[in-house]
């Protein structure tokens, strides 16, 4: 009988150490494909990227929605544990709205409302990326067309700096500069470049502060233009460093 049970033991033991191979396998597998997917992005990206900037841009262009459709969350998760989560890996959250089906279940999709675009931004960051807590779940993040959008913010009294959100993750600090300088003609005195404290990857946002009025003015009008397939949002910066006018 001790040798029967010793055989089940070593059985089992056998079994853990594969699940537990497999799990590592596929945690190697999935940072490999995004190392390669961000490898394959840059060599797209060039520093003339600001000729896929359109010409019609509009001054009504849709401004910041701060509120997130996240799909491929786990079953068991509920609105307080989600909460965390997006609060620890982004920032500030307000709400957590859980989708769930006709018999009151999870369905594993929840819309979550973050404070500020620096939330939004780091959240939209973890689209296609494996949810911590249980890596096998992909997380799909988008931003939620169907919410009421909200005003862009208004100018804080001379300030020469403005908000540039949803600008591709791969893009260099030169390369926005080129944009904003030699496509919207808008001169640029310095550039806050956000990147994540951990890893040093770009945030996909920035504060970018102008030399004059009509460089401003000609920066915010730009909101709405496309550059490689993300409508870049560009506002007043509610903390913006204030110039005095000359």
């Amino acid at each position: 009988q001790n040798v029967v049970k010793e055989v089940d033991d070593l059985r089992n033991e056998l079994k853990r150490v594969r699940e537990e191979n497999e799990l590592l396998a596929l945690k190697a597998e999935l940072a490999k494909t995004k190392k390669e997917n961000k490898r394959l992005a840059k060599q797209v990206l060039t520093d003339d990227v600001a000729c896929e900037v359109k010409e019609n841009i509009v001054g009504d262009a849709p401004s910041q929605v701060r509120q997130c459709y996240i799909g491929g969350l786990p079953y068991a998760e509920n609105e307080d544990s989600i909460c965390k989560y997006f609060e620890k890996e982004c920032g500030s959250v307000i709400s957590v709205k859980l989708q769930m089906d006709n018999m009151n279940r999870f369905t594993g999709i929840a819309f979550v409302e973050f404070a500020d675009d620096q939330g939004l931004e780091a959240a939209l960051a973890l689209d296609g990326l494996p949810f911590t807590p249980q890596p096998e779940r992909i997380l799909k993040v988008r931003i939620d067309k169907n919410v009421k959008r909200r005003p862009p913010p208004s100018r804080e009294a001379n300030s020469l700096t403005v908000y540039a959100g949803n600008l591709p993750f791969n893009m260099s600090k030169e390369q926005i500069r080129h944009l904003f300088e030699s496509q919207l003609n808008a001169s640029i005195v310095s550039i806050r470049y956000h990147t994540d404290a951990n890893s040093g990857e770009f945030r996909g946002f920035c504060h970018i502060e102008l030399t004059d009025e009509s460089s401003l003015q000609r920066a915010v009008q730009a909101d709405g233009i496309a550059v490689h397939g993300r409508q870049l949002r560009i506002t007043h910066s509610t903390t913006g460093k204030k110039r005095s006018k000359m």
